[in-house]
């Protein structure tokens, strides 16, 4: 089951990136989605994680809340948006708190029992990066991701991680070849079999690149036999930066209905003239640079893994890359 199909809730942040999640598989199917519904919230802080708070840091007690009904009036704005604020607690008091937050839960209602802590660190593609052909280069770019865990504390077996090679020329824009998929799947999966059969597979997908035909990246979740405990697979071209939106923008998809009403279709074309200007300015113009692109491959393996995959990529990248002077791309 994938972990964010499972209820949870936010439970702390450990660095500005390292956020910890109560998971509750108990509910698994319970209520649609993965949100933890508001009375099991109320009955989490209420019952549980005030009183310990209040029992572990004393000297703290009024800078919390005093229910949840309070809390949620201090931190949602008139917009219903929740702010929550910030309240730290000293890293000696953190095993206590974990296993006394876990206990009191499982207290509360049979749904919060066998619920566990689940890290996610996300956001270090640049923070973290390193020189594939390194060894030393590759240790401390490792270290650096996992500065804050305790990896005795930990099953690295467990954990996943994304490793990623980046490959990019200055004033281009560096692409995947559509017919090199199978190549660089075999090349990181070197014992998997039947590898062209795996672009008929439902978990595959093909990302064309502005409809050119030769030009593609891709998307693979293999199985867990076909992995070989390589859980994911990406390639695609970091241009799409330029447009990549996850909210809704300038660049979100549009509908044909907004044809129809004069207000929208002048919004519509306002829109387009933006759009146009933006990408005439990737050009470089006559006196700038133009924007360029880098291939990306990415897979997400155990952290027991981390330094050991996507080593002596030279090889591959002849295959495989397209390189586009950025002018004629934009």
């Amino acid at each position: 089951v994938p972990m964010h199909t499972i209820p949870n809730i936010p439970f702390g942040k450990v660095t500005t990136r390292h956020v910890v999640r109560v998971f509750f598989p108990r509910m698994y199917g319970k209520y649609e989605g993965a949100a933890v519904p508001s009375s099991d919230l109320k009955s989490i802080y209420n019952r549980a994680l005030r009183p310990i708070m209040l029992q572990l840091m004393p000297n703290h007690a009024t800078h919390w809340p005093v229910n949840y009904e309070a809390a949620m009036a201090l931190y949602r704005d008139d917009r219903g948006q929740i702010r929550p604020g910030s309240l730290d607690v000293p890293s000696h008091l953190l095993p206590q708190l974990a296993e006394e937050y876990l206990q009191r839960i499982a207290n509360i209602h049979t749904s919060f029992h066998d619920a566990y802590f689940g890290h996610e660190l996300r956001g270090w593609k640049a923070a973290t990066a390193h020189d594939a052909d390194n060894e030393d280069d590759r240790n401390l770019g490792l270290e650096d991701l996992t500065h804050g865990l305790d990896l005795d504390q930990i099953n690295d077996h467990q954990w996943k991680v994304d490793v990623a090679l980046e490959f990019g020329v200055p004033g281009h824009i560096i692409t995947w070849h559509a017919d090199s998929h199978a190549t660089i799947i075999q090349w990181i999966l070197p014992n998997l079999q039947n590898v062209d059969r795996i672009k008929n597979s439902k978990h595959f997908y093909h990302d064309k690149v502005t409809h050119l035909q030769d030009i593609a990246g891709f998307r693979w979740t293999p199985s867990s036999r076909q992995g070989q405990g390589v859980k994911y697979i990406q390639a695609y071209t970091t241009e799409k930066a330029v447009s990549h939106q996850l909210h809704k923008g300038l660049f979100s998809p549009h509908h044909p209905q907004e044809l129809l009403s004069k207000p929208h279709l002048e919004k519509l074309l306002a829109n387009l003239d933006r759009q146009s200007a933006i990408l005439d300015t990737c050009t470089g113009g006559t006196f700038d640079d133009p924007q360029g692109g880098c291939a990306r491959l990415e897979i997400r393996v155990p952290l027991s893994r981390a330094e050991d995959v996507l080593l002596d990529p030279l090889d591959i990248a002849a295959i495989s890359l397209v390189k586009i002077p950025a002018k004629l791309w934009w």
